[in-house]
């Protein structure tokens, strides 16, 4: 365990994400929302240990920013569930999360929904990047794993669905050459010729020219 002195009143052990105070004890407890808050008669405010934390590794949080816990359990304050996200990004894994109820598809703000996540997860079954989902939702890509692996949107069926991921695609060369077809993105990136399942699928829907000098679409 390692235990570093703060201000001379903390020590700490990021990797289990426990605060120390002066007596060599665990200090905090967890209220109402599921923080871990360090509530001292000689400090305004309420301490709130994942920021503790996160600072005592990382140094001070930059202005605007916030320390999100990538698992969805706040009481959980491991460095390595501890993630520097703008406020955007924090809410939309509380949405991704299903920490933020009555949202999804009656919320404007709402990224996933009940057939996003299904779809998510059927991707990632197909053998699809989770660096390509993500780039495609504009969330972290331990947002999209935890919610492909279950860990949140746990309502959801896990069962793979019929989606757009298992279309057949159609590869037409920008030069000469042949046309090129295969059963889905991710058969197509299994090919052994370079392609990637992401770049494949943006050009299916529009979002981008060309991959690998072909140009694709959905058969």
């Amino acid at each position: 365990m390692v235990m570093v002195r703060r201000q001379q009143d903390f020590s700490f052990d990021p990797e289990k994400g426990t605060v120390f105070g002066f007596s060599g004890r665990p200090v905090g407890r967890s209220y109402h929302g599921g923080y871990v808050r360090i509530v001292r008669a000689d400090h305004p405010g309420n301490l709130y240990a994942h920021r503790m934390i996160w600072e005592h590794v990382n140094g001070p949080i930059p202005a605007g920013m916030q320390i999100n816990h990538i698992n969805g359990i706040k009481a959980d304050n491991r460095i390595s569930n501890l993630e520097l996200v703008t406020p955007k990004e924090n809410i939309a894994h509380a949405i991704a999360s299903g920490l933020i109820r009555n949202v999804g598809e009656e919320n404007s703000c709402a990224k996933l929904n009940d057939k996003a996540v299904a779809s998510i997860r059927e991707r990632v079954r197909l053998g699809e990047t989770r660096t390509a989902i993500s780039r495609d939702y504009g969330m972290s890509i331990a947002t999209i794993a935890n919610v492909a692996s279950g860990v949140q949107w746990r309502h959801v069926e896990a069962e793979p669905v019929i989606n757009q991921f298992r279309k057949p695609v159609i590869a037409t060369p920008l030069r000469d050459g042949e046309e090129l077809r295969f059963p889905s993105a991710w058969a197509a990136a299994q090919s052994g010729n370079g392609f990637k399942d992401g770049d494949i699928s943006r050009c299916c829907h529009g979002k981008r020219g060309s991959h690998k000098g072909y140009k694709w679409s959905f058969a």
